[in-house]
């Protein structure tokens, strides 16, 4: 792998980093005792990731081991508010580890800023956070290091967990010995330095976390460990009056002196006070979170994004073969695998954005002061009958009796036979409801999706329209047109006498062919369509 460093005059100047691989290293954003993170660009997708540095002369056998595991739990993990690695490269010097921006920084240093967040803010973050850990927990991984200070944020403000320098592979019905974390955020148990459920210690430290999020403040406030561990010991926890009930319910829960009785993460997602305000989204999520590690991802063959794989086949020098080869092994190791990924979430993410766009309902005209308008609506709804309600009739929204095909365009919809009846005899389709003439489809783009609802007002089937519809010098119009005369005549007779006991006659010609009608609502159709459902010529 290429290290390419800055031209300086200077030989005894410390030399930095200045271009690894596909990236292009930029300013310092952390630092830490044996690793600088930095921001980088990678030059394919443009992205911007962050690098940490790792120089190998500061390491010794115990930091070594550390950051092995860490890169290995990494690779291991893959969640949306986990921090995602995309590539590890290896030089003599260094150990560069490159993961995912979050340009929003750290949700300790939003809290130093603006102070406490409401609890409708908090329970969002800490529904992030929970999903991470439970998702961590169910891959028998446990962070060992929760805090604020390793909660970024991105840019739509969402919470990535990072540092999984602590972190440990932990079997059921084990326990951990060694103390690691931050002490604001320990568990009694490690203060105490027994042997502990890392589980159950990181419930401690999600338990601080919300303390932090609802108050602005510390559970156990002290500048000496000695008097955080008095102050842990006694139990001194005080609520602020301002929490809710639900939430300081939680709270209490969560950092409960004795970890048997201590809350799990399971009944921490399902308190009332986490449930309440959860989006269906968010359900999925924590469901998948909880049962990822008993439905372990199978080895297959992942199906590569044609998008991706077209791009980098026309602006990379990498064979589609060893593109395919890279991404089927998910070497973090390599720069095609990186590539691949980044690239992948760079289309992920306009997509999301698109789709956002869509879902978002567009303003109307409501008028307003200024511009004058009346609040009115230009387009009422009304009335329609679905393609599928008509499938199940034998109907279909066309002449030729196929199925919704959505596809079609509005000069398909002129020049069909149903337009051009229309058309010929100057009617446009409608419904009477409630005495007035509404027009059946509003707007040609939906004439071949219709919706027509049963609590819609009922329409009276009504005989001469349906003889309007029926082609003329055909049987069915003659006996149409003779029944039409007999009603008639009939209404005529008994007007004049009222006391007649009189029928409409029933052996007209043809009168057979009517359907029998046992509904109360009619729809006009055109006559090509009619004649389709009753048989005729």
């Amino acid at each position: 792998m290429q290290v390419t460093y800055p031209r300086s005059d200077q030989p005894n100047r410390r030399r930095v980093v200045e271009r690894i691989g596909e990236y292009k290293i930029g300013k310092t954003i952390g630092k830490g005792n044996f690793a600088v993170v930095r921001l980088a660009k990678h030059s394919i997708s443009n992205t911007k990731v962050a690098v940490k540095i790792v120089n190998r002369s500061r390491l010794d056998g115990e930091s070594v081991l550390k950051i092995d595991r860490e890169i290995r739990i990494l690779k291991t993990l893959t969640h949306p508010h986990i921090i995602k690695l995309y590539e590890v490269i290896r030089t003599d010097q260094y150990i560069f580890i490159v993961t995912e921006y979050a340009g929003h920084g750290e949700v300790f240093e939003m809290l130093m800023e603006k102070g406490r967040v409401s609890e409708a803010e908090a329970r969002r973050l800490f529904h992030q956070t929970t999903a991470a850990v439970a998702y961590c927990h169910s891959h028998c991984i446990v962070h060992r290091d929760l805090k604020a200070e390793n909660l970024l944020l991105d840019a739509h403000n969402d919470v990535k967990l990072i540092d999984f320098g602590f972190s440990n592979f932990q079997q059921p019905q084990s326990l951990l010995s060694t103390w690691c974390g931050s002490p604001p955020y320990a568990a009694p148990e490690l203060l105490l330095g027994k042997e502990y459920d890392g589980m159950k210690a990181d419930v401690w430290s999600l338990g601080v976390i919300l303390y932090v999020l609802v108050t602005g403040g510390f559970p156990f406030p002290s500048h000496s460990l000695d008097k955080l561990k008095r102050a842990v010991l006694a139990g001194q926890l005080k609520i602020p009056y301002w929490v809710s009930v639900e939430c300081s319910d939680l709270i209490r829960k969560m950092l409960t002196f004795h970890p048997g009785k201590r809350y799990s993460v399971e009944n921490v997602i399902q308190h009332r006070w986490f449930v309440a305000e959860q989006s269906t989204k968010m359900q999925q999520l924590i469901r998948e979170s909880m049962n990822s590690g008993l439905y372990p991802d199978t080895p297959s063959s992942p199906r590569l994004n044609p998008t991706v794989m077209l791009f980098m086949q026309q602006h990379t020098k990498w064979t589609e073969e060893r593109v395919i080869d890279e991404v089927k092994k998910k070497n973090f190791e390599s720069s095609v695998f990186a590539t691949y990924e980044l690239l992948c979430d760079k289309v992920r993410e306009a997509l999301d954005e698109a789709a956002d766009v869509c879902a978002q309902p567009r303003r109307g005209s409501r008028g307003s002061i200024v511009s004058g308008k009346v609040n009115v609506d230009i387009q009422p709804s009304t009335p329609t009958i679905s393609a599928h309600h008509l499938a199940k009739l034998s109907l279909s929204t066309n002449a030729d009796g196929d199925s919704d095909k959505s596809d079609t365009s509005d000069a398909d919809d002129a020049s069909s036979p149903g337009c051009s009846w229309a058309q010929r005899h100057a009617v446009q389709l409608s419904t009477v409801v409630g005495g007035e003439q509404m027009p059946a489809f509003g707007n040609r783009a939906e004439v071949r999706r219709h919706t027509l609802c049963a609590a819609d007002p009922t329409l009276p089937l009504d005989t001469l329209l349906l003889a309007q519809q029926i082609p003329a010098g055909s049987p069915l119009a003659a006996a149409a047109a003779a029944h039409a005369a007999a009603a008639a005549a009939l209404v005529a007779h008994s007007a004049a006498n009222p006391f007649a006991n009189t029928a409409i006659p029933t052996n007209l010609l043809a009168l057979n062919h009517l359907p029998v009608y046992t509904c109360n609502r009619i729809l006009p159709l055109p006559s090509c369509m009619l004649c389709h459902l009753l048989h005729l010529p």
